[in-house]
């Protein structure tokens, strides 16, 4: 009798560049109390092709946008705030109709049935939720794009306000006392 054929290894997915196990930095564990360190994020430049599936999906979209008439490289070799400004309008608004598509997914209602009886926000459609998603990140993209990022800007700039956020954790971050001096400092370098 012949031995079972080994499996033939799988093609990677984009799914696998974007593990978990994958991301660039470590895992936040719960907020501390006083008395323990303040939490700092180890993080690390990418090194397993994730920044490669973002620049992939910001040229996919710089390319579908310029089928229909929004040229993200030129506007980011001349910028037009003018320009910018309306296709970034364009933008939020198919973004927020998306939002409420994504929240139509769930038993939001709370009138409905399924709310009186205890499934309110339970999520009914996953599969049109998981579409949503990805249709509010192509617009996602597309607002970065019209304010003039990029792929290595929008990693750049998450990782500062991410650094941001964090520090706003250790220090128990209040609305009332709101102070938006930190985040002076999520910019991009000249």
């Amino acid at each position: 009798m012949a031995s079972p054929a080994a499996p033939s290894p799988r093609a990677r997915t984009a799914r696998d560049f974007l593990s978990p196990a994958s991301l660039s930095c470590s895992t936040i564990p719960p907020r501390r109390t006083s008395g323990y360190e303040p939490y700092r994020p180890r993080i690390h430049s990418y090194s397993t092709g994730a920044d490669i599936v973002l620049r992939k999906l910001f040229e996919a979209q710089a390319e579908l946008n310029q089928r229909i008439g929004f040229d993200a490289q030129a506007l980011r070799q001349s910028f037009d705030p003018l320009q910018a400004g309306r296709w970034l309008n364009d933008y939020i608004a198919a973004a927020s109709n998306e939002l409420e598509e994504l929240r139509d997914s769930t038993y939001w209602k709370h009138w409905c049935k399924e709310a009186r009886q205890g499934h309110r926000f339970a999520i009914h459609d996953l599969q049109n939720a998981r579409v949503e998603v990805i249709d509010l990140l192509f617009f996602w993209i597309s607002m970065a794009q019209c304010v003039g990022l990029d792929a290595d800007d929008v990693h750049e700039l998450y990782m500062k306000k991410l650094k941001v956020n964090h520090q706003r954790q250790d220090t128990d971050y209040s609305m009332t006392e709101k102070d938006e001096t930190d985040n002076k400092t999520v910019n991009l370098e000249p």
